[in-house]
């Protein structure tokens, strides 16, 4: 061992130099018999180093699949690095270094620096076992941070490309490799309870992180070229009501009119385009209800909160994703049995198919009462989509007693913006009526009051007063403003 340090020293190679580079090791040992001889019964670890050099790979091969860090520090983020720095954060397991390099984010992940104390060693030495073992190391300083919405990779041998919830679309320095890829392919096929196949090239699945939730989805050939990688940060839809206004996203009106149709059991669809923010609103106007409510939600990846701490009553049934061949538990058919468990309100989380909209109306036609999301560019493509490719009766829509349009907009330095577009109820004709309308960027109300809506008018008409309806209407107007009342809204 002592001689092994001297030809180390003599190098000018540092221990930790040599615990990382394999080729360096490979430089100070010319011999396969030398460096078995001291390092072979020291760990198995590096008994898998050896092996491979046995098996005559070569020493890029191994620094790969082996000793590459979790992170690119390539000439080719040199200049990046040399230009402005606009912000850095420690999400606990990393760095994060933003840059702003000719007009464009840059998102550095800095692994390399953080210097693990003597206390939490043994922590650090669990971690790197355990992001090891999932094949989730090198994007788990994304996955820790909260201000990363949403991640994307292209195809194996590319860098992830993510969006920041300040700084909007970023390029990495994470560089994903074709072995990478295989990793998490393997890891996905594990958790996602479904083999990614020639047949079935398609998986999605959820996995919580540090309390953190996502959503994993993945397309491998042949249904593409390169094996694409989405990864969804649900944490983005746990913001709350003032958030939401706060962000323009809606108008503490709309959001008062949306949760008093709630608490009225009538039933909601927000539709949008994907990442329009659909489920952030849906989740949101479920916070708000009754804690007695018996909630049951159906949804093939769980994007719901999970009100605990507010001793709700939540049973979450989760159904075979969409993307994978062998339907084992169908969502159209969990959305029927509902008749059977007795639900106050039900959540129905992304309805995509003509089968999963028919069972829809199905379960609303019984008297079920609840919320669904769904894709659609506009509320008169949604009708034709129904009415047309799906075959639903006109009449049937009249079940649904408000429509919320989601728009997303992604601005010149690629950060995405969501709002709520406009808001409609259905007539006795069963057509959209617009009540809410966003015009030159400001979600106007189109109606003298809302008790000109046709849903309180129908409350009126069943028996409900109008002074009951102006002061639940307050109340939660109240809670949305933090105790401010304005009447005017409603004169």
């Amino acid at each position: 061992i002592n001689t092994h340090f001297d030809k180390i020293k003599m190098q000018n190679i540092s221990k930790d130099e040599l615990v990382y580079d394999p080729v360096l090791l490979r430089l100070t040992y010319s011999s396969n018999d030398l460096m078995k001889t001291w390092i072979y019964k020291r760990s198995s670890f590096f008994r898998e180093l050896t092996d491979y050099f046995a098996m005559n790979y070569t020493d890029h091969e191994i620094y790969e699949w082996l000793f590459e860090p979790y992170v690119d520090y390539c000439n080719g983020f040199r200049s990046i690095i040399d230009s402005e720095r606009i912000n850095v954060y420690d999400v606990n397991v990393g760095f994060v270094n933003i840059y702003d390099h000719d007009s464009q984010c840059f998102y550095i992940v800095d692994e390399v620096s953080r210097k693990p104390s003597v206390q939490d060693f043994l922590e650090k030495m669990l971690w790197l076992i355990v992001t090891k073992s999932n094949n989730l190391g090198k994007i788990m300083v994304p996955l820790y941070d909260n201000h990363v919405q949403e991640m994307y990779l292209d195809g194996e041998d590319r860098f992830i490309y993510l969006d920041h919830e300040e700084y909007g679309r970023c390029s990495t320095n994470i560089f994903i490799t074709h072995p990478d890829v295989e990793r998490i392919k393997t890891y996905a096929s594990i958790i996602g309870k479904g083999n990614v196949s020639l047949s079935n090239p398609s998986l999605k699945m959820d996995i919580t992180l540090n309390s953190i939730p996502h959503r994993f989805s993945l397309d491998s050939p042949p249904l593409v070229l390169a094996t694409s990688l989405n990864i969804r940060n649900l944490t983005v839809q746990y913001m709350n009501t003032q958030k939401l206004i706060k962000s323009d996203t809606i108008t503490a009106e709309a959001m008062a009119y949306l949760i008093f149709l709630a608490m009225n059991r009538l039933n909601i669809v927000i539709c949008g385009e994907p990442n329009s923010g659909k489920t952030t609103l849906a989740n949101i106007i479920d916070s708000e209800l009754p804690k007695v409510w018996r909630r049951i939600y159906i949804e093939d990846v769980v994007e719901s909160l999970n009100l605990k701490d507010k001793d709700a009553h939540q049973i979450k049934i989760q159904t075979t994703p969409f993307e994978q061949g062998a339907k084992v538990f169908r969502k159209s058919t969990e959305i029927v049995k509902l008749l059977h468990r007795s639900p106050d309100w039900i959540y129905l989380g992304e309805i995509q198919t003509k089968e999963h909209t028919k069972a829809m109306f199905h379960a609303f036609s019984m008297g079920l009462k609840g919320i669904a999301t769904t894709h659609a560019a506009s509320i008169e493509g949604l009708f034709y989509r129904w009415t047309k490719h799906y075959m639903i009766d006109p009449n049937s829509i009249r079940l649904i007693n408000a429509i919320v349009l989601m728009g997303r907009e992604i601005t010149d330095s690629g950060k995405i913006i969501r709002y709520v577009k406009n808001i409609a109820e259905i007539d006795n004709d069963g057509n959209p009526v617009i009540i809410f309308n966003r015009i030159n960027g400001k979600l106007i109300r189109t109606i003298n009051s809302l008790f000109d809506s046709q849903n309180i008018k129908n409350l009126i008409m069943n028996g409900k007063s109008y002074e009951e309806i102006k002061t639940l209407l307050l109340n939660i107007l109240n809670k949305i403003n933090g105790g401010i009342i304005n009447e005017e809204i409603y004169k």
